[in-house]
Formats: structure tokens, sequence, C-alpha cells
């Protein structure tokens, strides 16, 4: 995963009304490193690009992430 897919991903979590401090409050980073992240700065963790995988795969299900994150 590239910081341009993992900007989608953030993209797609505002419009579901999830900040980006919410979502790294739950992935265990901050939100500064997930603007670094996102915009190219720093290279994705694994471990990250992994969660991120499975959140999408989530969305993809039709599960509301408002009630996991």
């Amino acid at each position: 995963m590239d910081h341009k897919e993992f900007a989608l991903f953030l993209a797609k979590l505002k419009e579901l009304k999830i900040s980006n401090k919410r979502f790294a409050n739950f992935v265990g980073y901050n939100a500064s490193s997930i603007s670094c992240y996102a915009s190219g700065d720093r290279k994705l963790p694994k471990v990250l690009a992994e969660a991120v995988r499975g959140l999408q795969f989530k969305i993809q299900l039709g599960i509301d992430l408002r009630n996991i994150i």
C-alpha cells in the first residue's frame, strides 16, 4: 500500500465522519503521524497497512466503521 491509497482510505473515513485523530487513536498512532504517512513524507508501516486492508474489507462488506473505530 502506498501513500496515495492510504490518503484515499482517509478520505473514505472522512465521508463516514471519522476523523484522522479518532482513526489514529484506534490504530495506536497520533494524528501527525497519520498525516505524514498520507502525504508520503514517511513510509507507511506494514502493520498499519494490514490494519487498513482489514478495515477496507469491512467497508466492502457493508459494516459500519463508526461502531468499530
